[in-house]
């Protein structure tokens, strides 16, 4: 059966199905998020009131209209944390490695030696400051500094074999070291929050399935359109029992350069 009219005032708004945003200047899109655990759209405004005699209100005006949207998505999304941020994403590969922090605990088989399981980064014979003896319960213990030359003091590290010439007369064999230092990787990506960088402004669309109310078999498309919108840059990033889940906030903006000064359109299609 056709389509042929959608009744406003019986609508079940059912659940919110995907978030875009875009970019206002180009339309490039920023990020997407489609597995939305839960979200609300929050509508306010101040009221100023006009009193008389020992305060009694006599007018109520409203200004300062404001609206804001929150989802939750199931997990987390790169491309939107970057813009929350306001960072760009950078890229590795063979032309532009990142140095990723490693810890590598190594059981010795040899009393004299050890092999980093990746190169090391870093200034030739200044690749990492220190290695640790590990305790029995594998916390660090005993820290040893790099030098040039092995001794009872310092330790050596050859980068092109990844070997460490331990300090002689102190590990046994079955001893465990500790290693903290930094690996070049040319596959994966790196999202840097810099103090003097901010949360995006973007152009949000928000994807819902509707219902009628008196017929729950017709689903309608309804869409949130926020023109202009703040994605807001103070978030917190939760551990748990269950998965991290990508919670993101964003407040509606008027846009000055707009005839009807929208804070964002619901449509039913």
């Amino acid at each position: 059966m056709a389509l042929t009219s959608v009744d406003f005032d019986k609508l079940i708004v059912d659940t919110m199905d995907l978030v875009t945003a875009y970019n206002i200047s180009d339309g490039s899109l920023y990020f997407m998020l489609d597995q939305l655990k839960d979200g609300s759209i929050e509508n306010g405004s101040e009221t100023v009131y006009g009193t008389g005699k020992a305060g009694v209100r006599l007018s109520a005006l409203n200004r300062n209209k404001s609206a804001k949207a929150t989802v939750n998505n199931g997990y987390v999304v790169a491309s939107a944390f970057a813009a929350q941020v306001g960072a760009t994403i950078e890229d590795a590969s063979a032309e532009n490695k990142i140095a990723v922090p490693d810890v590598a605990f190594i059981t010795l088989t040899d009393a004299t030696k050890a092999t980093l399981p990746y190169a090391a980064s870093g200034t030739v014979g200044a690749e990492f400051p220190y290695i640790y003896k590990a305790r029995e319960d594998k916390t660090q213990g005993e820290k040893y500094a790099i030098a040039a030359a092995a001794s009872a003091t310092e330790f050596k590290y050859t980068a092109g074999t990844k070997e460490i010439t331990l300090p002689t007369g102190v590990f046994q064999v079955g001893d465990v070291v500790i290693v903290p230092y930094n690996r070049e990787v040319t596959v994966g990506k790196k999202i840097t929050n810099k103090a003097d960088q901010f949360s995006k402004t973007a152009r949000v669309v928000i994807d819902c399935t509707c219902r009628d109310i008196c017929d729950m078999s017709k689903v309608y498309h309804g869409v949130f359109v926020f023109p202009k919108a703040n994605l807001d840059g103070n978030f917190s990033m939760a551990f748990g029992s269950e998965p991290m889940a990508h919670s993101i906030a964003i407040e509606a903006l008027q846009d000055v350069c707009s005839v009807n000064k929208e804070l964002y359109s619901f449509y039913i299609a």
